[in-house]
């Protein structure tokens, strides 16, 4: 379907459901929507509508499902979308809206899921998202946002995706994350993090990926990380951490994916490595990584990737690396 939305659509007040999704429809989203007060779910995504959002489609207060995604709004989040208190899916993302979060996000009680990702938005999640205490997945990634991470964030404790990365966010990560614990999936790489890793990261007992890279994280790699014992990616890369690989770290048996390159790190490469069985790359290099190579990396059979270039590695290369007979990429210099 192409052309604009006509207005009269918001004249069919028993409507329940609308889904316009999938079409070429240009224009704006016609303020007469406001009208449609039994409507349940409104859909709109993946069209080129623009404009912004009109205030008046939040009189919509019994909406439980709004997908605004893949069009090219402007402007700003209403603050009256604070009226939606019956919302459970939000999905915003991929459009061009500016501005910060508007406080009144903390009014939707209900909301599950909420994407505001690939936008223009700047400022600070706001305080008030601690309300949201029915949240599972909340992504406000690529965006221009700012500030610290707001402490009531981690009430939310039914979150099971949470992803903040590539902003320009701020201080350390706060000790009350390990009130997470459902959380599965947690992206907060490429931003501007600071200070340790807290060591309550261990209670994060249901993580499948952890991703904390390219941040400026310092210290030293928490040994609680081995509690992660469902993590399949692990990616700390690009930060300043320090100190010695945990060998606690043997105890991640489903990992896939483990990268701690280009950070500080030093002494010897833990021989529990050789525990990691489902292992396919790891990222050792450009660190200060010393002593030799453990014979027991010839029991990661599923290698793929094993680059630990860049460091200060000595003596031999043990014979048991033969055994890792799928292996493609071995950068040893």
């Amino acid at each position: 379907l192409t052309g604009t939305i006509p207005t009269e659509l918001g004249y069919l007040t028993q409507l329940t459901y609308l889904n316009l999704g999938y079409n070429s429809l240009t224009g704006t989203i016609p303020t007469e929507f406001g009208l449609c007060v039994n409507a349940l779910t409104f859909d709109v995504d993946t069209n080129g509508l623009t404009g912004a959002i009109p205030s008046e489609m939040f009189m919509m207060k019994n909406l439980t499902d709004l997908d605004l995604r893949l069009n090219d709004l402007t402007g700003t989040i209403p603050s009256e979308i604070g009226l939606l208190t019956k919302l459970t899916t939000l999905n915003i993302r991929s459009n061009g809206l500016s501005g910060s979060l508007p406080s009144e996000l903390g009014l939707m009680t209900s909301l599950v899921f909420a994407s505001f990702r690939s936008n223009e938005l700047t400022g600070t999640i706001p305080s008030e998202v601690g309300m949201l205490r029915s949240m599972a997945s909340f992504n406000c990634r690529t965006q221009a946002m700012s500030g610290t991470i707001p402490t009531e964030l981690f009430m939310m404790t039914k979150l099971t995706l949470l992803s903040v990365r590539e902003n320009g966010f701020t201080g350390a990560i706060s000790s009350e994350i390990g009130h997470l614990t459902a959380l599965k999936d947690i992206f907060v790489s490429a931003n501007k993090f600071s200070g340790s890793l807290p060591t309550e990261m261990g209670l994060l007992t249901s993580l499948e990926e952890a991703h904390f890279y390219s941040n400026v994280f310092v210290g030293t790699i928490p040994s609680e990380i081995g509690m992660w014992n469902k993590v399949q990616q692990v990616n700390l890369r690009s930060n300043q951490l320090s100190g010695t690989l945990p060998s606690e770290i043997g105890a991640m048996t489903k990992l896939t994916y483990l990268s701690f390159r280009s950070n500080v790190l030093t002494g010897s490469i833990p021989s529990e490595v050789g525990r990691l069985a489902a292992l396919q790359s790891i990222y050792l290099y450009e660190n200060n990584l010393d002593g030799t190579l453990p014979s027991e990396v010839g029991m990661m059979r599923r290698l793929v990737t094993f680059l630990v270039q860049t460091n200060a590695l000595t003596g031999s290369i043990p014979s048991e690396v033969g055994l890792l007979t799928v292996l493609q990429n071995l950068y040893l210099f």
